[in-house]
């Protein structure tokens, strides 16, 4: 069987078939409607939590943790995908360091932050959210920037502040991802994640 495919523009009404895309060079043309996670939304897969104000973090692999966490709780039938992960001063910091993603068990975890569907007024996410738990010592995974002692505005000109992780990083039952700071801070720092969650 031979596939064909038109270069050009369609022209398409509602419930028209329509021949396959390509570039004059003859790569084939596909493109997401919508944007990249719109499927994901509107099929109630995306979720997103952020915190509501500063908050402290806690030095390294520190057991009495403080920072954000999500949590994929033990007997859960799902994986977590994480697509983003963000961050952003809100004053100057207490010292110079590295922002980082780490992993670790899902023990000590009881929700205190509500997952938002992506699909607003719908949906609601298998994680447990929290901002201080006491945990396994997490285990660095990825370094995703720096967080300082300059003022706002010359921080915010190191930006945008956002980690495209593209699924790399997939939180199993039992495990989570929460944040790293090389050096504690206190009411500097939010943080906020986005994730997919699909059948285990």
């Amino acid at each position: 069987m031979q596939l064909e495919s038109k270069v050009g523009p369609a022209n398409l009404s509602s419930g028209a078939k329509s021949q396959l895309r390509s570039d004059t060079g003859g790569g084939l043309l596909a493109q997401v409607y919508g944007g990249k996670y719109a499927e994901a939304a509107r099929a109630g897969r995306l979720f997103c939590v952020a915190n509501a104000a500063p908050l402290d973090t806690t030095k390294d692999d520190a057991t009495s943790w403080e920072g954000l966490g999500i949590a994929n709780p033990t007997g859960s039938d799902k994986n977590i995908i994480l697509h983003e992960f963000g961050w952003a001063h809100q004053i100057a910091g207490d010292d110079d360091g590295l922002v980082g993603l780490a992993t670790t068990t899902d023990s000590g975890f009881a929700a205190t932050l509500t997952a938002r569907s992506c699909y607003y007024g719908t949906g609601t996410s298998i994680a447990e959210c929290v901002a201080a738990a006491t945990i396994v010592a997490p285990i660095l995974e990825r370094v995703c920037g720096t967080h300082g002692m300059g003022a706002v505005t010359t921080q915010i000109a190191i930006g945008p502040n956002t980690v495209d992780l593209a699924g790399s990083m997939i939180i199993v039952p039992g495990r989570s991802v929460v944040t790293w700071t090389s050096e504690a801070t206190t009411l500097v720092l939010m943080f906020s994640f986005l994730w997919e969650e699909v059948d285990a």
